[in-house]
């Protein structure tokens, strides 16, 4: 069997991962205090960074924990990624 694929697509460069963690322990409310959120947030980012690095051209973390997960903060970083992200990336 041959496949014969004509692609009018041009080449936009290498995609780029981009992970936005977030990992909240200390609520306002003391009965929602967590104990693993914040860490889980920095090892999801640590194991993407580290499997990333094998499939993409960069790797993008960015962490947001605790007190600085607030709404305004929030809207800040998808912001400034919205900036940076391009539609080949991940």
């Amino acid at each position: 069997v041959e496949i014969m694929v004509n692609s009018v697509q041009r080449t936009v460069g290498a995609s780029h991962l981009y992970v936005l963690a977030i990992g909240v322990n200390d609520y306002w409310d003391s009965a929602l205090h967590l104990h693993f959120a914040a860490a889980d947030a920095k090892a999801l980012s640590d194991g993407f960074r580290q499997g990333g690095l094998k499939l993409y051209e960069r790797v993008n973390i960015r962490t947001v924990l605790d007190a600085d997960a607030t709404a305004e903060k929030l809207d800040a970083v998808f912001s400034e990624l919205a900036k940076q992200v391009r539609p080949q990336d991940v």
